[in-house]
């Protein structure tokens, strides 16, 4: 038996670490013409189009009118939006770890600013950046977390 599991573990190597030719042949001609662009335009644009659309919709619904409610940066075509908690008691990247904690992940948009010399400009630790690609439910979920945070500090 333990020559035949060396002998997978071996295969299994193989094929996992040696790119084979199959995937690159089938998307050969997308890269020839137009096909990529196509897609592009076609699928992946409108698709993210309206996830980003929905989560400006969310972010509308779960902090309403709230004095928490934080401001976004236009979305500009990407899966992630930068949420601006401009008068959060807390910065981004307390706001990471308390977030982590329930399970939530974003990214402080402190990371962001390398190299920044203006010190008395806080903006970097007000920004969040937020993916909403994956599942709305659960980037709605996220939002109700980011408030019941704010609205507790």
């Amino acid at each position: 038996m333990g020559h035949h599991r060396d002998y997978f573990s071996k295969i299994n190597a193989i094929l996992n670490l040696a790119s084979g030719s199959v995937g690159p042949h089938l998307v050969e001609g997308l890269f020839r013409g137009d096909g990529v662009r196509s897609i592009t335009e076609k699928i992946i644009h409108p698709h993210y189009k309206k996830q980003a659309d929905e989560a400006q919709r969310l972010i509308q619904k779960v902090f309403g009118r709230s004095a928490c409610r934080p401001k976004y940066h236009q979305c500009e075509g990407s899966m992630f939006l930068w949420l601006w908690l401009e008068n959060s008691r807390m910065n981004s990247l307390q706001l990471y770890e308390e977030l982590k904690s329930k399970g939530t992940l974003v990214v402080s948009g402190h990371y962001f600013f390398p190299g920044l010399k203006d010190q008395a400009w806080n903006h970097p630790h007000e920004c969040l950046r937020v993916n909403f690609a994956h599942d709305l439910e659960a980037f709605e979920s996220g939002l109700i977390d980011l408030r019941t945070i704010l609205e507790s500090s």
